[in-house]
């Protein structure tokens, strides 16, 4: 297939859409066969990066990475079971996606990225479009990365879809949380209903949005990040997105150009 002429999606499932603590293994299969039956119409030209959730942020909390992204070297053997944790979380995503017929190929950020967390190492961008090109779906997720003197650093998703997107220009940028979309007083998550729903978001109401307390425990900068990131990718995006991974319909319906809930970012 000519990538000249594919339209190229790209779309980050929150690790709050994929994870839960009182899930078995802490995946929610059935959240992930949902938008996998959504996504399959779609997966030509379709890249995916997921996040870690309830596997990923409880640690960062206890071994007191969650400000930093950065943890010590003294901590390598929870960090190396970490990372076997986070493996094993993308390998119940990739299955989940392959049983409903989506083909997706799993990449290690490792092996694709630059040890500086800014830009695809030489020949990465050909390997990806190689993929692309052959009908076949890339999988990116949220990890800790070994520095050179032994410590580990977190490479968060919304970095990993912002690095994505700038390479690739997708038509669209979807980000799925679990939650609708950005609310005007994001601290209220226990009566989201209560709340605005911004429906486009561009700098200017962004800079007016209080940081809620949630986000300050979250390793990835939680919604606060999403909309800093989604800014940065709707520049590069024709279209940008952020709304609801567990509502059934959301993901397929804004790919398909339908006015689905959920708040659209506009760059500048």
């Amino acid at each position: 297939m000519d990538l000249t002429t594919m339209e190229i999606n790209l779309v980050k499932i929150g690790g709050s859409v994929i994870s839960r603590e009182s899930s078995e293994n802490k995946f929610e299969r059935e959240t992930v066969r949902s938008i996998a039956r959504q996504l399959h119409p779609f997966h030509h030209g379709l890249i995916l990066v997921h996040g870690t959730g309830f596997v990923g942020k409880p640690p960062a909390i206890t071994y007191g990475y969650y400000k930093s992204g950065h943890a010590a070297k003294k901590d390598y053997l929870a960090m190396l079971a970490i990372k076997d944790e986070l493996r094993v979380l993308n390998h119940r995503f990739v299955r989940t996606m392959l049983d409903e017929s989506v083909p997706v190929m799993p990449f290690g950020i490792s092996h694709m990225f630059t040890e500086a967390m800014d830009a695809l190492k030489p020949g990465a961008e050909q390997e990806l479009r190689d993929v692309l090109s052959n009908g076949y779906v890339p999988v990116f997720y949220g990890d800790l990365i070994m520095c050179r003197d032994g410590s580990f650093r977190v490479f968060s998703s919304d970095v990993i879809t912002l690095l994505l997107s700038q390479v690739f220009h997708p038509r669209h940028t979807v980000f799925l949380s679990d939650v609708d979309g950005v609310y005007r007083h994001g601290d209220n998550l226990d009566n989201p209903a209560e709340n605005n729903l911004i429906e486009v978001l561009n700098a200017k109401v962004a800079a007016e949005l209080e940081r809620s307390e949630y986000d300050k425990n979250d390793v990835s900068g939680g919604m606060s990040a999403k909309v800093a990131h989604a800014l940065k990718i709707a520049s590069n995006s024709e279209k940008c997105f952020i709304g609801s991974g567990i509502n059934p319909g959301v993901v397929s319906g804004f790919l398909r150009g339908e006015n689905v809930l959920g708040t659209r970012i506009e760059a500048g």
